[in-house]
């Protein structure tokens, strides 16, 4: 069973790797063809369009490569706003969130 596992999780992060690369290299020939001044508006603008597609597959493809290798997965320091803190930061939000939430200084705050 935990041989199995391991197997089924060694092909995944072999197959995701593989299509991780793809992607990337289908990604730099777009950006190649929208930086193509020879290229027409059109044929440029999709390819533009296609290259950030490509990178968003990228980017999940590694992600899901990382999780199948066993390594948590790894996030930029700002994911749609959110600031990743410490977690002496985190201590130090909690403390001032329990004086914020007195009798005394009643606010609703949440971490």
């Amino acid at each position: 069973m935990i041989l199995t596992r391991y197997l089924q999780n060694a092909a995944n992060y072999v197959s995701e790797s593989v299509q991780g690369a793809g992607s990337e290299a289908s990604k730099e020939a777009n950006k190649s063809v929208a930086k193509d001044n020879d290229a027409s508006i059109g044929s440029r603008a999709t390819a533009a369009k296609d290259a950030v597609g490509d990178k968003l597959d990228q980017s999940s493809h590694n992600t899901k490569a990382d999780v199948h290798k066993g390594k948590p997965p790894s996030l930029p320091s700002s994911t749609l706003g959110v600031k990743i803190i410490t977690p002496s930061q985190r201590s130090r939000l909690i403390v001032l969130q329990r004086l914020l939430s007195t009798r005394f200084l009643h606010f609703d705050v949440e971490i």
